[in-house]
């Protein structure tokens, strides 16, 4: 016995399938065929699926513009988490390696009033560290192993300071500036007392004298040639 049919031709969900071709239908029987909608909310969300330049080629002989070829392995997860989220940064030069050394190039087109200046220093602070080596040798004491330990410590602290001048750090100008003014106070005051020594221990007033002599015309030709024209165009802005 077949199932009673509405008399005004509609679709009832009482009778089961739409009467004469009618375009409604019953909810329990879905939409007709070739015309299936999924509902709401089916289906892989959004982002699912591999990324862009993955997956065979989308017609034949077409290259695709991005992506590795098909067929290539993806890179790790965490390579692409991390790759994609934090980039690929590359650490850039220490700024405690002078320039010159640790593939740190130099500064090109030095003026010569730098390069000066940069052998005037390191010429004093050779000068110094034979002067207190040759004053305290020979006593052996424990006083004068550790005046030898403090100059060969601010020896290397001023090479280093003179290395980064010569790189065009600003910074470095600055600090030989203020601990050579502050040296060359220290060595007119030696310079007094090596003309009081001369008459008691004439080999060390004579070292004496002429490390203060030296280190004071060195200094003032350091500072000239470290702050003329030249170099203050060389360096630029007054800065760090």
């Amino acid at each position: 016995m077949s199932a009673p049919t509405p008399p005004d031709g509609r679709s009832d969900p009482r009778y089961g399938a739409p009467h004469h071709g009618g375009q409604q239908y019953g909810p329990q029987y879905g939409p007709p065929s070739g015309q299936q909608q999924p509902p709401p909310g089916y289906g892989p969300p959004p982002g699912y699926g591999p990324p862009p330049g993955y997956g065979p080629p989308t017609g034949p002989g077409q290259q695709r513009p991005y992506g590795p070829p098909y067929g290539a392995q993806p890179p790790p997860f965490s390579q692409q988490i991390y790759g994609q989220q934090y980039g690929q940064q590359q650490a850039g030069p220490n700024p405690l390696i002078p320039p010159g050394f640790g593939g740190v190039p130099l500064p090109a087109g030095i003026p010569a009033p730098v390069e000066r200046a940069f052998r005037l220093w390191l010429g004093i602070i050779a000068v110094n560290v034979l002067g207190v080596v040759v004053t305290t040798i020979g006593v052996g004491d424990y006083v004068s192993g550790v005046g030898i330990v403090f100059a060969l410590i601010g020896a290397a602290i001023g090479v280093f300071l003179a290395l980064h001048f010569r790189g065009q750090r600003q910074w470095a100008r600055l600090v030989l500036t203020v601990l050579t003014g502050l040296a060359m106070l220290s060595s007119l005051i030696a310079l007094f007392g090596a003309l009081v020594l001369l008459a008691f221990a004439p080999v060390y007033g004579v070292v004496q004298l002429a490390v203060s002599v030296v280190f004071l015309a060195g200094g003032t030709l350091a500072l000239i040639n470290a702050w003329n024209a030249q170099s203050n165009a060389w360096f630029g802005k007054l800065g760090l």
